[in-house]
């Protein structure tokens, strides 16, 4: 089911909106990389350019998807930004088997009270999109990144449902949730 509302999400024209962030992203890692290279130059002349490729990966992950822009860095920190996905990719709770199940069973990971994740990496995340999504709603705004296609199908979904406010509130819950 959820394989099938975001499908549509990936399609080319869609994936056309994440070229500013992109450009964006790019331009203010090349202006920083020159930067560094300078600096380099008057020190040892060394760069070790994996920790820079990573860094660049990461800002435009940041940009495309979750709009860590520079404001919001302040907050939200590249390097923190580094650590916790370094955190989420590195580490393991369980095994690969439980790992498995319980991200193909999220419901059944909830009842078991059982997490994927580590709880610091998840609520790091889950702030982030919280703080971008509530400002997103509050301003009215909508921006040209990955999130904002999740945005807009989330919106979709709630107003395709007509429930109780008690149930509304519910279901904007897990909608967050699965965002």
């Amino acid at each position: 089911e959820m394989r099938l509302r975001l499908e549509p999400i990936f399609a080319k024209d869609e994936m056309r909106y994440l070229y500013d962030s992109l450009r964006d992203s790019c331009a203010e890692w090349l202006n920083g990389f020159d930067q560094l290279v300078r600096d380099e130059r008057a020190h040892s002349g060394y760069i070790e350019i994996r920790t820079q490729m990573r860094r660049y990966v990461l800002a435009s992950l940041a940009a495309c998807v979750f709009d860590l822009n520079a404001q919001r860095q302040e907050k939200y920190p590249l390097n923190v930004f580094d650590d916790m996905t370094h955190l989420e990719n590195t580490t393991s709770r369980h095994s690969k088997f439980a790992n498995a199940v319980l991200r193909r069973y999220p419901r059944l990971s909830k009842k078991l009270k059982m997490r994927t994740t580590c709880k610091v990496v998840e609520d790091y995340f889950t702030g982030l999109i919280a703080e971008v999504v509530a400002e997103r709603e509050k301003n009215g705004t909508e921006k040209k990144d990955y999130l904002q296609l999740l945005i807009n199908l989330m919106q979709q979904e709630l107003s395709t449902h007509e429930v109780e406010d008690q149930t509304m509130k519910e279901l904007k819950e897990h909608l967050m949730d699965e965002l």
